[in-house]
């Protein structure tokens, strides 16, 4: 059974611009959609490559948020981004890449009680996962949303996927937890192609949610631009996923 709230959030990998941004929120708060995913700090692979706007992404994001009502969810990567991020971010990320990082995770659960988003490490099992987030716990009410994205597995080698899609794990781990658990299919696939297939597919087997990139031009996109759908492909994910959910 898909719980209550249902979590869909989608927008660009990294906000770029200000214009990108506000192409891409045009069509994606036309869909419906109330959270929408601001990537202002970038954790890369490559020292080389695009890291974020940072904080400067807020100055503008946030007088949209005022005129258009929506939630962001922003992913921190360190201690030093909270105070910019903490007048502004309504939930706040930890992404694949820290979930390891138990000094962020201690550190968010004794600053904030703004809901988190907590994505699987691509390397973690299902037990180092769920214990990792008993460490942003809070007792006094239900801060948390899990999120699976895709695990590597042997299948990268000759696939054109960017990980294995954890599927699976969206029944193993509801059954572990009282926590909502969503699905970056977008993560999990590394193809805009797939994303939609796979999206629905979580929401089959009682995902609690979605995150997916979506932006104006991928082909332009400084980060991720393979994986991310373009207006038309995420307004037909949009009518997919309301046969499921009619309002989100």
């Amino acid at each position: 059974m898909i719980k209550k709230p249902f979590y869909f959030i989608a927008g660009p990998c990294a906000v770029e611009s200000e214009d990108q941004f506000k192409k891409t929120l045009k069509y994606v708060l036309e869909s419906g959609v109330k959270y929408v995913r601001v990537g202002a700090y970038k954790p890369r692979t490559s020292p080389d490559s695009f890291q974020g706007l940072g904080k400067a992404a807020f100055h503008f994001i946030s007088k949209l948020k005022n005129k258009y009502n929506f939630q962001i969810v922003s992913e921190i990567v360190g201690e030093s981004d909270f105070k910019d991020m903490e007048t502004h971010v309504d939930i706040f990320q930890v992404g694949a890449r820290n979930m390891f990082n138990y000094s962020l995770l201690k550190f968010l659960q004794r600053n904030t009680e703004k809901k988190i988003l907590f994505k699987r490490s691509f390397s973690a099992t299902i037990p180092e996962y769920l214990n990792a987030a008993k460490y942003l716990e809070n007792k006094k009410k239900d801060n948390l949303i899990l999120c699976l994205r895709g695990i590597r597995t042997f299948e990268q080698i000759g696939s054109s996927l960017r990980y294995t899609p954890d599927l699976g794990s969206i029944l193993e781990v509801k059954k572990m937890t009282h926590y909502p658990v969503i699905f970056d299919p977008s993560h999990a696939t590394g193809v805009s192609e797939f994303v939609a297939p796979a999206a629905l597919a979580a929401l089959a087997i009682g995902a609690d949610g979605l995150m997916i990139e979506t932006t104006s031009s991928p082909c332009d996109a400084l980060c991720d631009g393979k994986q991310s759908l373009d207006k038309k492909q995420f307004k037909h994910l949009v009518t997919g996923v309301k046969k499921y959910v009619k309002h989100f």
